[in-house]
């Protein structure tokens, strides 16, 4: 077509060029020619614009194509996606919502304000403030709310949004994603209850005694009493009936003890067949008057769920608050000395403290002393011989395997402390650790252990990691980063192979200082495990606001009943994940335990089970892989 036309234009041409010589035929040619011409060119118009036209629906035709293939794509991620994904108006009223199971509880025309009103847990100042903010066109992230599902249960979200701008700039409403936290939350709250209360009993346990009775965290003049519990005869019932009677005599004890308390009291179980009770705003008097009615109520008859009848003594000693201490370790202490006082007095009765020959406290023989005094006595010189250790250089490096539990390699070394004494023999390290800590003995000591370990790895090869850990006095040292990499420069221990553990407890006190030494030791390339993950009050602060590169599961989860510890440690694994962490279990030391940590996904465990402590890193690392 497009040849042809411009055939006739080249023809139009040359009729243009024809002689005018009179010729009247030629002239008629001419004319025909000239329409020749104007045909062509009106022809070649039409061709261009109806190619014009073609390309143009081409190109909407792939453009419409593009959009569709987009919005398919993100209709697909909304889909696919866990997430509610919505959209809400400028008043505030939901136009989009993809929620898929119905668990949030949120539909097409319900408003913000209606997420408000059922929220169960968020405060309403905090609403009233994220609707402001809502108002004020401004983006946000990870706020958080609550509602109450049909079932009664309460579902936890967070929540990211953005502001829809209109055509002239304007706020039209706001667009955003939100995420279901509940596994995260229960999970949370069930280690924060497992780090606060006794497994056995669910009363609370020593830790929460020790918060209740924190200077800090008490009111300016409270008064309070402490009464100590301790159970006479309950060895016999262990021994004659077995553990498990003497674990339903413990449960029944613990109900007895709630059932006396009164508003604002506390009853706990420090372990064994030891209680405490901690009585808000008691003088000598009251608490004198409940300890004695307590031993009535506990010395009475009990019957076990197959009709065993059993019955046991109890022994009270009481402390008060603040005539015979402040805080929780001066009151107990205290306590158990009148503890003992009654217990000398034959039994099933209360003491109050008071010195010596007020309490009728004789002086206790040597062979049977209280544990307290025998601490109290063998702490008092233990600064001075562990001074006199470090002088001697009579400390000593043990070095334990982290293996893989895919194929039970090795793929780390944590070096651990001891000391032999030549007067005590073997000291514990949590006995010596906390004296070494309180007299500022544990910088050098600390350093000591960095520098004697690094050497060694170094000079063992290898690519497997040495895990040292950081006291929190230590951690708090301004030339910790400095000592650190003085260390790996003069032992020549690449930064790569070593990895400090630090407790959620010390970088949280330490916030926001903490953060900066920890981002410094990471660029250094050092790595950083997060250990004791589930012994304390867990807070995924320390995970949301600093990197770690490894999750040490700490060994009490391993500890707990065959019903317990897998849901808690498969939490607690699901937690590591959520965080994109590798997890160590640790306390490994059944082949139970390491069939568990292997089933639940661990990437990592450790323990007896998996090769004791060695003082010979060489042989540490020759231990065989476990069946």
């Amino acid at each position: 077509m497009l040849i042809l036309l411009q055939g006739v234009l080249v023809l139009g041409g040359l009729g243009l060029a024809w002689p005018a010589a009179g010729d009247s035929w030629g002239e008629a040619a001419r004319q025909i020619w000239l329409l020749l011409a104007q045909a062509g060119l009106l022809g070649l118009l039409a061709w261009r614009l109806r190619a014009s036209r073609h390309a143009q629906v081409e190109r909407l035709t792939a453009l419409n194509l593009q959009l569709n293939q987009a919005l398919k794509r993100a209709q697909d991620v909304v889909e696919c996606s866990n997430d509610l994904v919505w959209e809400v108006d400028a008043s505030g009223r939901f136009t989009i919502v993809s929620d898929h199971n119905g668990v949030e509880g949120v539909k097409i025309g319900d408003s913000v304000a209606d997420l408000a009103a059922k929220d169960p847990v968020t405060p309403p100042e905090i609403w009233v403030k994220q609707i402001a903010s809502n108002a004020a066109g401004e983006p946000f992230r990870d706020f958080r709310y609550s509602l109450r599902r049909a079932d009664g249960s309460i579902a936890h979200f967070l929540v990211n949004g953005v502001p829809i701008h209109g055509a002239d700039g304007t706020v039209i409403g706001f667009r955003g994603a939100s995420r279901d936290r509940t596994v995260e939350i229960e999970a949370l709250q069930a280690l924060n209850y497992q780090a606060l209360h006794d497994t056995l009993t669910g009363l609370p346990n020593r830790r929460s005694l020790t918060r209740r009775l924190d200077p800090a965290t008490r009111l300016e003049g409270e008064r309070a009493a402490v009464l100590l519990l301790d159970l006479d005869g309950f060895k016999t019932v262990n021994d004659v009936q077995g553990h498990a009677a003497g674990d339903a005599l413990l449960c029944l004890v613990a109900g007895r003890l709630n059932a006396a308390l009164r508003p604002g009291d506390i009853a706990s179980r420090l372990g064994g067949d030891e209680f405490a009770l901690v009585l808000a705003g008691a003088d000598a008097g009251e608490a004198m008057a409940l300890a004695q009615s307590l031993v009535q109520a506990l010395v009475a008859p009990y019957a076990l769920e197959d009709g065993t009848p059993l019955r046991i003594g109890v022994s009270i000693g009481i402390a008060l608050l603040p005539e015979h201490g402040q805080g929780a370790d001066a009151l107990l202490r205290c306590a158990d000395l009148a503890l003992y006082a009654a217990k000398h007095g034959g039994g099933s009765g209360a003491r109050l403290y008071g010195p010596p020959s007020q309490a009728g406290l004789p002086p206790p023989p040597s062979p049977a002393a209280p544990p307290v005094l025998q601490q109290l006595r063998g702490l008092a010189t233990l600064p001075a011989e562990l001074q006199q250790a470090i002088a001697e250089n009579a400390l000593a490096l043990v070095y334990q395997p982290i293996r893989r539990c895919a194929d039970g390699s090795v793929a780390a070394i944590e070096t651990l402390l001891r000391w032999h004494s030549p007067g005590r023999g073997p000291v514990a390290a949590d006995v010596f650790i906390p004296v070494a800590e309180e007299t500022g003995l544990i910088v050098p000591i600390g350093a000591w252990v960095l520098r004697q370990a690094c050497g060694a790895a170094a000079r063992a090869g290898g690519s497997w990691r040495l895990s040292v850990n950081i006291s929190p006095v230590q951690f708090s040292q301004p030339e910790l980063v400095p000592l650190v990499a003085g260390i790996l420069r003069d032992t020549g221990l690449p930064a790569e192979r070593l990895m400090l553990e630090l407790t959620e407890q010390m970088l949280l006190s330490r916030f926001p200082s903490a953060a900066e030494k920890v981002r410094k030791l990471r660029a250094m390339g050092v790595s950083l495990a997060l250990d004791d993950f589930g012994a304390g009050f867990a807070n995924l602060a320390a995970l949301r606001d600093i990197r770690f590169d490894l999750l040490k599961l700490d060994r009490s989860v391993l500890r707990l009943t065959a019903a317990q510890r897998g849901p808690v440690l498969a939490s607690l694994l699901q937690i590591a994940r959520a965080f994109d962490l590798p997890s160590v279990v640790e306390g490994v030391e059944q082949s139970e335990d390491w069939a568990l940590a292997r089933q639940l996904g661990s990437d990592y465990a450790q323990g007896y089970l998996l090769g004791r402590p060695q003082h010979d890193l060489g042989e540490a690392l020759a231990l065989p892989v476990p069946g």
